[in-house]
């Protein structure tokens, strides 16, 4: 889990570094790229902290940041895997797909690349 965290929190740091805006939001953080508003991977919502209310509530909460800071797109990231199966339901009955990225961690000593991958001399 500690490898997941740091990949998380790099992930949050490089999208904090090249956003155009970051602005709160009832969930977290509003990652936004006004120029560029139909690319996803630039303009969404982040999800911070457990969302203690109702997961249609969620939902709803999703569709007004995202009418309030100009987003085509409703796109929110939900990191964490109970958090993303608790709200799953209502997200989904609302018309959202599931989509994710998988973090990969490297357990080799940095330098030394695994030979299975066919470029360790």
């Amino acid at each position: 889990m500690e490898d997941f965290a740091r990949a998380v929190g790099f992930s949050a740091a490089l999208e904090d570094a090249i956003a155009a805006e970051l602005r709160p939001w009832a969930g977290g953080t509003a990652v936004l790229e006004p120029g560029l508003p139909d690319t996803w991977d630039l303009n969404f919502l982040r999800l911070e902290e457990p969302w203690d209310g109702d997961p249609t509530a969620f939902v709803e909460t999703v569709e007004e940041a995202a009418r309030a800071f100009g987003m085509r797109t409703p796109v929110v990231k939900v990191h964490h895997a109970e958090e993303a199966q608790r709200l799953r339901r209502a997200l989904a009955e609302a018309g959202y797909v599931r989509d994710g990225l998988v973090y990969m961690a490297l357990r080799t000593p940095s330098g030394e690349p695994h030979s299975r991958w066919g470029y360790a001399s």
